[in-house]
C-alpha cells in the first residue's frame, strides 16, 4: 500500500464497505427495538414478555 500510495482507494473502499454494513444493522436494531415484545413472545412464550426490557441492551453489549 505504501509503494503504490493508494491511501485514496483503501479510504473510498472502507467507506463503502462500512456504508454497506452500518446502514442494514442500525435499521435491524430499529426494528428490532419496536417488535422486541413480539419477538421474544414468539420465540420464547409469552411467561418471557419482561424479558424484553433488557432485549437491547444485551444485543449491544455484544
Amino acid at each position: 500500500m505504501i509503494a503504490g500510495k493508494v491511501y485514496g482507494k483503501v479510504r473510498t473502499m472502507l467507506r463503502s464497505i462500512t456504508r454497506a454494513v452500518l446502514i442494514p444493522a442500525l435499521l435491524f436494531l430499529a426494528l428490532a427495538y419496536f417488535i422486541k415484545t413480539n419477538l421474544i413472545t414468539a420465540l420464547y412464550g409469552p411467561e418471557f414478555i419482561p424479558a424484553a426490557e433488557p432485549f437491547l441492551f444485551y444485543s449491544f453489549a455484544q
